[in-house]
């Protein structure tokens, strides 16, 4: 990372922390996710021909998805205007896209099967209003193909919401201790799925 990259980031993780202490219910946490979060998060996504990253904040987890996966194609979704503006100054334009996944179900549709949706969306904290939307539209797009998956993770060992299709099963795959706080990455995704990408 170059000095003007670093530079960037203590601002946008200081810009992180205001939008937590304004909303914490929209935010789900006091710091962006650590190097070792973004890490394990990108095993959970090896094999994807399309990732969609949901709720990138300061593109922690974005940096290590470009990196793990060059050669995929990668839609970031973050809401807030200006860590959207940052992402796209560094990642490039046509990666980012400054909306929310409910307002872009566009980005969902014509994708390959062997599609990974990567969230970091705190679901346990949303309201209602906005969580539920979202599940419905993560619900579609597994059921579309037992070769997608979504992975998440969250901050108790809870899963991150219930199932919305009985066919649809939580996997609790790793807890990784290095995250303020320590977060559980979890899988979603058919339950009689054969394919393994």
């Amino acid at each position: 990372m170059c000095p003007c990259e670093h530079q960037e980031s203590l601002v946008l993780s200081a810009k992180f922390f205001l939008s937590y202490l304004k909303a914490p219910g929209l935010v789900g946490a006091i710091a962006p996710s650590s190097v070792f979060l973004a890490k394990a998060l990108c095993q959970h996504a090896r094999g994807a021909r399309h990732i969609i990253e949901l709720g990138a904040g300061t593109g922690a987890i974005t940096r290590y998805l470009r990196e793990k996966f060059p050669e995929v194609t990668l839609v970031v979704v973050e809401q807030d205007g200006p860590m959207a503006a940052a992402l796209e100054r560094r990642f490039g334009k046509g990666i980012v896209v400054a909306d929310t996944i409910q307002s872009r179900q566009d980005l969902i549709k014509g994708i390959p099967d062997q599609s990974v949706v990567v969230s970091s969306l705190p679901f346990r904290s949303l309201p209602e209003t906005i969580a539920m939307p979202v599940i419905a539209l993560l619900r579609d797009f597994l059921l579309a193909s037992p070769e997608r998956r979504l992975v998440q993770y969250t901050y108790g060992q809870r899963v991150p919401f219930r199932s919305p299709h009985r066919a649809l099963v939580w996997k609790r795959q790793n807890l990784v201790l290095r995250n303020i706080p320590p977060a559980w990455i979890w899988t979603l995704q058919q339950s009689d799925t054969k394919h393994k990408f």
